[in-house]
């Protein structure tokens, strides 16, 4: 009956054909309410409309309830303020890393060390603070990401008693999932958790291998997948009990979606499906297009705040990808029209995959069709026989696939890359666009092709005619880093290394560092240093005459030792190593001490320099210490920064690398107090990674204002 109503609404005219002007005017308004600047695009499309089409009142009207049901969605959303709460909360989903609480909003907790279950009801007593947000342009946003699930905190359960339970979807699900760890080895576990119920828990080295091999969409619910499972069940209800099964089939699959969470990749796939049907029983033919625009626009006013969600951006681009090729790859050739159809849809999500790795496999590239299709056809449909026949036996599968997998992502010699900014996000999908007309048109093919790598190869080596120095203060919480790049790509050189500060660097295109100074050996300012070391091309490794040489023996590069008095060069920029000037008792008074300048602009990076050591500058160096930039010694606290050391550097902007909510409650009030008298402040808990970009004017640029 419900199918019977829905079939007769879609059936009104006029827009048969036309549902396309309406999700683009859809999709450029989510863009819009992101990025303020599409709003140039939205406003002359929508003069277009007016001029060239009927459309203008019903669209105008279908843009106003969209943006009210995206606004009343986020509203209704409660973001609490940081601190402790004690309340009554429901368990309503737990995987291995977090479990999500419901009390008067949605809580993400990060701490397992509970026995919590899906459908535990309990009292608590949490910490709750504010969600992260990114520190550069292509940082993972926490916050974006948690507020498209409806979860605006997060949180750490000091203490809870559970008072009771209650019957949810993830309680039933995570019960099935006890049964089949038991009978299951632990990676064939795995894939089932992640292939049918939608929960990833593969190993990191495992996604990595999918996603070298550009296969990582097998991982995910997607349309793939439903359409597989529509089209076993279809055969199975036809072939066994001799019905056309349409109607029952539809209506698993509706369960199968509520089980999973209503995951939204997999919800597109499956109003696709309802609207394929529709268009077969009725009178008036909708394209494919129409109805990929259809199930754009039920979403898009039904769950608002998932639009913005990497599923289902990826899902709508690639489908519509296919779509509008669908009727000019017409090679004779099967094989031929499948491989490209798998190109294209890979180029469709390039830049994303980029901002997510920062590396391109070639071979990826090529063999994405050919398994994207032998793991199609076999993985999936082997993942539902395990699931109506579970053994342990599958394990044996399983180890091989990742071994033959992971030899072909080995082989497979990545070409780092820099991440795509928005504008040249803008620039590909532009081009790529032109590149899919002309290749419907079956003109300027190879010149099209050459377009597009030429922008590849833009971007790759735009970064050795920047004309700029820059010195970026990068936000890796609680901890130091900092990146000195000079003009041309002539130099770079790195300060410390903690947390992740690897994928910034991977994210602006890093290949090679000159000089790695470590100001002492703290886990905050060497955390990462292997990593970088193994990923990047660093030619030399410093650190100070004064720390233990035995911590650094196992990198695999040159190291030098240095001391006050020394220099370190690079082309024509020059390091002054101000100290240590002698030996102290902690590691803290022993950081090395770093000054330069940049066109009349002075910087001076203390590390974790303690009142002890800035003495030993105070008599050695006096007022030639005066320094416009001061990176704060040990991250604001009052062992560092006494009056007598700031009246002698009298700095102008004072940077303090630190970490929200730290433990230490650095900074200290003390040492603000201090800063202010001379200084503005700046503090990366606060703005995420700080720019200072200096060529004839010095300019700064804190990611958040």
């Amino acid at each position: 009956m419900f199918l019977k109503k829905l079939e007769n609404k879609l059936w009104n005219k006029p827009y048969c054909n036309d549902l396309h002007f309406f999700m683009f005017a859809v999709a450029l308004l989510f863009l819009s309410m992101k990025y303020n600047f599409f709003f140039v695009l939205l406003i002359p499309y929508m003069i277009f409309i007016l001029k060239k089409t009927r459309y203008f009142v019903p669209i105008f009207l279908l843009l106003m309830i969209t943006f009210c049901s995206y606004e009343l969605q986020k509203y209704k959303l409660n973001d609490l303020s940081d601190g402790v709460y004690e309340d009554r909360f429901r368990v309503i989903e737990t995987n291995d890393k977090s479990v999500v609480l419901k009390g008067n909003t949605k809580i993400v907790v990060f701490n397992k060390e509970n026995n919590l279950k899906a459908g535990d009801i309990i009292h608590a007593k949490i910490k709750i603070s504010s969600l992260d947000l990114p520190s550069y342009a292509t940082d993972f946003n926490q916050k974006e990401y948690y507020f498209s699930k409806k979860i605006t905190n997060k949180g750490k359960i000091l203490e809870y008693e559970k008072v009771g339970e209650y019957w949810n979807i993830a309680r039933i699900k995570d019960k099935v999932l006890r049964i089949y760890e038991t009978k299951l080895g632990s990676k064939t576990f795995r894939y089932v958790k992640t292939i049918f119920f939608g929960i990833t828990d593969l190993d990191t080295s495992v996604k990595k291998t999918y996603s070298s091999l550009y296969i990582s969409h097998l991982l995910a619910i997607s349309g793939m997948h439903i359409m597989l499972y529509y089209s076993i069940l279809l055969w199975f209800f036809q072939k066994f009990l001799k019905v056309r099964g349409e109607k029952i089939t539809l209506f698993l699959l509706g369960i199968y979606l509520i089980f999973l969470g209503c995951k939204i990749s997999a919800i597109r796939a499956y109003l696709f499906l309802i609207l394929h049907y529709l268009n077969q029983k009725g009178t008036i033919k909708y394209t494919k297009l129409d109805i990929l625009s259809l199930s754009f626009l039920w979403i898009g006013i039904c769950f608002p705040l998932q639009v913005y969600q990497m599923g289902f951006m990826l899902s709508f681009i690639v489908s519509f990808v296919l779509v509008f090729m669908e009727d000019y790859n017409t090679g004779k050739c099967k094989v031929s029209k499948i491989w490209m159809n798998s190109i294209l849809c890979t180029l469709s999500i390039l830049p994303f995959l980029i901002n997510q790795m920062n590396e391109i496999h070639i071979l990826g590239l090529f063999l994405a069709c050919p398994l994207t299709l032998f793991l199609s056809k076999v993985l999936l449909p082997f993942i539902l026989f395990i699931m109506m026949f579970p053994y342990y036996s599958y394990e044996y599968v399983f180890k091989s696939l990742d071994e033959l997998l992971s030899i072909l992502a080995n082989v497979s010699i990545p070409i780092y890359f820099p991440s795509f900014s928005i504008i040249f996000l803008i620039l590909y999908y532009l081009i790529f666009l032109i590149y899919l007309v002309l290749l419907a048109k079956k003109k300027n093919k190879v010149i099209s092709q050459f377009v597009l790598i030429g922008f590849f190869v833009l971007i790759y080596l735009i970064r050795l005619v920047n004309p700029f120095y820059r010195v970026t203060f990068v936000d890796v919480g609680q901890g130091d880093s900092i990146l000195i790049e000079l003009p041309r790509n002539e130099g770079v050189i790195l300060v410390d290394s903690y947390n992740d500060n690897l994928n910034f660097l991977k994210s602006i295109g890093v290949k090679r560092i000159d000089y790695l100074i470590l100001t002492h050996s703290d886990l905050d300012h060497i955390g990462s240093v292997k990593e970088v070391v193994e990923s990047i091309n660093v030619k030399n490794v410093v650190y100070s005459v004064y720390e233990d040489a035995e911590i650094f023996d196992d990198l695999i590069c040159p190291t030098i030792r240095v001391k006050s008095g020394d220099k370190i060069e690079v082309s024509s920029f020059s390091l002054q190593i101000l100290g240590p000037i002698q030996k102290h008792n902690s590691k803290n008074a022993n950081s090395i001490v770093l000054s330069f300048e940049i066109n009349s602009t002075t910087f001076l990076l203390t590390g974790d320099m303690t009142v002890e050591e800035e003495r030993d500058l105070i008599d050695k160096y006096g007022i030639k210490l005066k320094s416009d930039f001061l990176k704060v010694g040990h991250h604001g606290s009052s062992s560092s920064t006494s009056e007598e050391f700031l009246e002698r550097v009298s700095p102008k902007y004072s940077i303090i690398s630190v970490g929200k909510n730290n433990i230490y409650g650095l900074p200290d009030e003390i040492v603000l107090q201090r800063l202010k008298k001379y200084s503005n402040i700046l503090m990366t808990k606060d703005t995420g990674n700080i720019e200072v970009y200096l060529w004839k004017t010095c300019h700064i640029k804190p990611y958040r204002t």
